[in-house]
């Protein structure tokens, strides 16, 4: 069982080194308090022009106020994303796949070619494999950042049931993604 969670966690986790960009993206999600730090971190140290957070369709003006306003967002407010993922998406679309394509959208309308994505260790791989297809990379340049805090609690011996059926969780994603992407087209 453990040898499964060291070689799962390992192809799961995905990291770039962050740099300047234009936006810092938000992915929501278990762990997501960590994510609004992470965010909040390379705001401070990056200076990019954006925030976005697809699942509340939020772009904002990076200043001062905006930082503290991350932080009371919560990850249980997603009402208007899931209006939003029945109205225009197809049923089958997982929410991660929804997010990178508002992200695309946002991105998009306002001429960002650049953006750190940042979410927990376990979900960029999938997250990179969604934007791989979805965004043009001679176009858009992204870096996937994950949270610090939780980064750090990915050693052999912090690996619990928890963690286990997590990423068993990603792995199911990652195939059910892989089973339909075939029969689309870039959105």
């Amino acid at each position: 069982m453990l040898s499964f969670g060291l070689l799962a966690s390992g192809f799961l986790t995905y990291s770039d080194t962050p740099q300047q960009a234009d936006a810092v993206v938000l992915f929501v999600g278990p762990g997501f308090e960590e994510r609004q730090q992470e965010t909040c971190r390379l705001i401070t140290e990056y200076h990019p022009n954006y925030l976005i957070i697809p699942a509340y369709n939020v772009v904002s003006d990076v200043d001062g106020k905006r930082i503290s306003r991350i932080r009371r967002i919560k990850y249980s407010e997603l009402a208007s994303f899931k209006a939003r993922k029945t109205q225009y998406y197809e049923p089958w679309f997982e929410d991660t796949h929804v997010e990178v394509v508002e992200t695309k959208r946002l991105m998009e309308e306002r001429g960002v070619r650049s953006a750190l994505f940042v979410s927990s260790p376990y979900h960029l791989r999938r997250i990179k494999l969604i934007s791989d297809h979805q965004f043009n990379t001679t176009q858009f340049s992204i870096r996937y950042v994950p949270t610090r805090t939780e980064a750090a609690a990915l050693h052999p011996w912090h690996l619990n049931a928890a963690e286990l059926r997590w990423q068993v969780s990603e792995y199911a994603k990652i195939v059910w993604y892989l089973l339909y992407k075939p029969f689309m087209s870039a959105t």
